[in-house]
């Protein structure tokens, strides 16, 4: 058996904050053997399944048919480096409000063959016809960049620039984000496009069972097949299978804390990841014989490659994880 720990946003500490010590994970992580690899967690994902880039994010996540874009709710907000975006986790969006914004942008994309869906209170999607998808870039590599240069592009008859600047002025006038603005709170101003494109005509899972609280990850199990799981507790929760294989278990709670740019709770769920997955790793690399941690960076993705030898690297001394981002 072998298993792989995904951990988005590990080596990212929101603002100012510096990572706590996580002993276990650093002495783990000095005894790998490490290497990276280009891209973020999605791009990773999709080279594990076969996928070709861009990745259809989007199509995936809902499963539908036809061309698809994440479209994310979103705050933008005016400052003195420029245009800042506050992620649809910062926002606290209910679901009645996403649902009536989402029939407002409808009933005036109607004509330009888009049809929004709210597939969840922050996670919209948006059908397109296929031959008008857009050129974006995805939220992990937006990030820290002007908002006005990573604005979609495209080469059809829609102008995405225009689509833009259309859906902000509906979400501007709603009620919803008056009554939003009255109660201060930030207003749903702008949807981020990114993610486009069809579901694959070919994936394959090099995994016979995933854990997952992400759409994307659980999508990628619909489409190739592979049974999806709760979640574990902790390390010592993840079944063993006797014919063998290999497991996935994305652990996603950073991700929320770096969206809504919570240093506390980012730094709380570090040391609960800690805690409860890191000091267990050693009886888990001896009984699956290979863990994987995987790490996305700014720009890549560590991949840190543990087997049974790494118990006994006892002279390799740890670094902090700050060191590895």
């Amino acid at each position: 058996m072998s298993l792989d720990l995904l951990i988005p946003d590990l080596l990212r500490a929101p603002g100012a904050l510096s990572a706590p010590p996580l002993p276990s994970l650093e002495k783990w992580l000095a005894r790998a053997e490490i290497a990276r690899v280009p891209g973020g967690a999605i791009a990773w994902l999709g080279t594990a399944f076969g996928l070709a880039h861009p990745v259809p994010v989007a199509a995936i996540e809902t499963g539908g048919e036809g061309a698809w874009l994440r479209a994310d709710p979103v705050h933008l907000r005016v400052v003195r480096e420029g245009v800042q975006l506050m992620p649809a986790a910062a926002l606290g969006i209910a679901g009645d409000e996403a649902g009536a914004l989402v029939e407002a942008l409808n009933a005036h994309f109607r004509e330009d063959g888009l049809v929004f869906v709210a597939s969840a209170a922050g996670r919209w999607h948006v059908r397109v016809p296929a031959d008008e998808l857009p050129r974006t870039l995805a939220p992990e590599e937006a990030r820290g960049r002007e908002v006005a240069l990573v604005f979609p592009e495209g080469s059809g008859s829609i102008s995405w620039r225009r689509a833009l600047t259309e859906a902000q002025m509906v979400l501007a006038v709603h009620g919803v984000n008056e009554r939003r603005e009255s109660a201060g709170k930030p207003a749903v101003n702008s949807v981020w496009f990114w993610g486009g494109g069809s579901l694959p005509a070919h994936a394959a899972s090099p995994y016979r069972w995933i854990a997952s609280t992400d759409a994307f990850v659980r999508g990628l199990g619909r489409l190739t097949a592979t049974p999806a799981a709760t979640l574990p507790a902790t390390i010592a929760d993840i079944p063993d299978f006797p014919q063998g294989g290999a497991m996935l278990v994305e652990l996603a709670g950073l991700q929320a804390a770096i969206d809504s740019a919570d240093a506390e709770a980012w730094r709380d769920e570090a040391l609960r990841l800690e805690r409860e997955w890191f000091a267990r790793l050693g009886s888990v690399i001896a009984r699956f014989g290979r863990v994987r941690l995987v790490l996305p960076a700014e720009g890549d993705t560590l991949v840190a490659t543990l087997e049974g030898s790494a118990r006994w690297r006892l002279l390799r001394g740890a670094k902090p994880l700050a060191s590895y981002a």
